[in-house]
């Protein structure tokens, strides 16, 4: 990847994604800082560490869910 290309991109990945290591190394770039909850209610709280404005931000994660 170009590197005017990696400076405009935020990658970020959910919970222990190992694909998500894995495009960061393809890419030459670094995974991005965020904060995940899930509440008893079943409600997501996502915050992003990061400044993400004017960046391309992509956000790694399964879909699959975990039965409790």
């Amino acid at each position: 990847m170009n590197p005017s290309a990696a400076k405009s991109m935020k990658l970020f990945k959910v919970a222990d994604t190992p694909i998500a290591d894995e495009i960061a190394s393809y890419l030459g770039v670094e995974l991005n800082d965020m904060e995940v909850k899930n509440f008893n209610d079943g409600e997501t709280s996502v915050v992003v560490k990061e400044n993400v404005r004017g960046k391309r931000v992509y956000i790694v994660s399964s879909t699959t869910t975990v039965d409790r």
